[in-house]
């Protein structure tokens, strides 16, 4: 056993330097010795074998080595059985040692047999053996493999063009030299790319790409990242597509600071000073993406506050055509608005679908507090407004149950459900972070809304 786990550290190790010598000897000329499997196929490493192919190299050189090993040991096990003489422990010896050999063999050509049924593509070299159409993400690199100086001091050199599988999404300083590049033959599922002329993000983004539509499946092909009308990019970003909410410091959904912005999102966010990155009043334009809930009639939405934990003024980003706005600070007036501008501090996110006749939620006001009516005071009233799916908005004394007059002063919330109180251009969102006692909120004396003669309510996804 201790020979086994010797021999297999040993093969190991073979491995490990032959795979170091061959990652960083690109720049070197070398001429790899050719290899006939055992199919009679003839394999060697070539400037555009791929790194899965070195590895293929590499198993065959291992089982090449193996076998001459065991091969050996087999031979002298052989000599030392003829010369044991009858001596037992000799002849002892010398069987142990071919059984050892043999079941090295029968470990070599059993890993062989099983990569071959696995899939016998594994066992092949190509020089790109990546199927673009049968991939998500298909990209091609082109790089130098070796520098030739001539004798009158010019230089020839030798590209090697890859294909993988992946990409970083963003890189902040992009070497490339003269004749190197990256092309992004197919991507599934990118937002937008975007690439700066100076590193760190640094300089006037380029557009490479943005998406115009929700789909995010959605597969791009052909986009160069270097170079780029005609500019050198040294940084780049690549945004993937994924449902929320995304913001730009800029209008008609362009960037200024690559290195915040867009700003991605999925959840309600309370204080915009305290993320990472920290995005406090730099929100010029948002989209809002939500494929999957629009196929089943629902429609996402979201409240932006101008204060952290839900209050000032507040913008309603519904209702719009795909889910977009160019510029916050030119967006049509409505109850929920007061002089929004770029304030941006903070955000409810909600899903609202078509009214139908189920209840999701209801919401119950009182003019009392401790969410309590007292039945022998007639002063005392309460409404109950019930949450059909979709978004609520009214004044209080448009509602029969509550009449003119009537001042919320505590509220219940029965179900998925968000309320949203304003008086005049003031806002406040109050939720589960606010209950009191059980899903009462017991007061709103003390809030920014203590005069409020105006609700929304939102359905929540919990």
């Amino acid at each position: 056993m201790k020979k086994i786990i010797i021999f297999g550290l040993l093969l190991a190790s073979v491995f490990l330097g032959l795979f170091c010598f061959t990652h960083y000897s690109n720049a070197m000329e070398i001429t790899y010795p050719e290899i006939k499997t055992i199919t009679g196929e003839t394999i060697q490493i070539t400037d555009e074998t791929t790194p899965t192919g070195v590895f293929v190299y590499i198993f065959y050189v291992l089982v090449s080595l193996g076998a001459v090993i065991a091969l050996v040991v087999l031979v002298l096990a052989g000599l030392n059985l003829v010369m044991a003489g009858g001596e037992i422990s000799k002849v002892s010896g010398a069987k142990r040692q071919i059984m050892g050999a043999a079941i090295g063999l029968i470990v070599l050509f059993s890993s062989y047999l099983i990569l071959s049924i696995i899939n016998p593509e594994l066992l092949k070299i190509k020089a790109n053996p990546i199927d673009c159409d049968k991939v998500p993400i298909c990209i091609e690199f082109t790089r130098i493999a070796s520098i030739k100086t001539n004798p009158d001091g010019t230089e020839d050199k030798k590209f090697k063009t890859t294909t993988e599988m992946s990409i970083p999404s963003a890189n902040t300083n992009l070497v490339l030299r003269e004749g190197e590049s990256i092309f992004i033959k197919k991507y599934t599922g990118v937002q937008e790319i975007w690439g700066f002329p100076e590193a760190d993000f640094k300089g006037t983004p380029i557009k490479i790409y943005q998406s115009a539509n929700s789909d995010l499946n959605e597969v791009v092909t052909d986009k160069e990242l270097s170079p780029f009308s005609g500019s050198q990019i040294k940084s780049y970003k690549i945004v993937n597509k994924n449902e929320g909410l995304y913001l730009y410091d800029n209008t008609n959904l362009e960037i200024g600071d690559g290195t915040i912005a867009p700003f991605y999102t999925n959840s309600s966010v309370s204080d915009f000073s305290k993320t990472n990155p920290q995005f406090f009043n730099k929100t010029k334009s948002a989209r809002l993406i939500e494929p999957r809930m629009a196929t089943q009639g629902i429609s996402p939405g979201a409240i932006f506050f101008s204060e952290p934990q839900f209050r000032g003024y507040c913008a309603a980003f519904i209702g719009f055509e795909d889910n977009k706005e160019d510029d916050l600070n030119t967006r049509p007036s409505t109850k929920l608005l007061g002089n929004f501008g770029y304030n941006l501090a903070s955000v409810v996110m909600y899903s609202s679908s078509k009214p139908g006749d189920t209840v999701t939620a209801t919401v119950t006001f009182y003019n009392a507090l401790n969410c309590k009516k007292d039945e022998n005071n007639p002063e005392d009233k309460e409404c109950e407004i019930a949450i059909k799916g979709g978004f609520v908005e009214k004044d209080f004394e448009d509602e029969i149950e509550c009449g003119a007059g009537f001042r919320v002063k505590s509220f219940k919330i029965n179900g998925p459900a968000g309320v949203i109180l304003t008086e005049g251009y003031k806002c406040q969102y109050f939720g589960k972070k606010d209950f009191t006692n059980g899903n009462c909120i017991s007061s709103i004396l003390e809030s920014s809304v203590s005069n409020a003669y105006h609700y929304v309510l939102l359905p929540l996804n919990d």
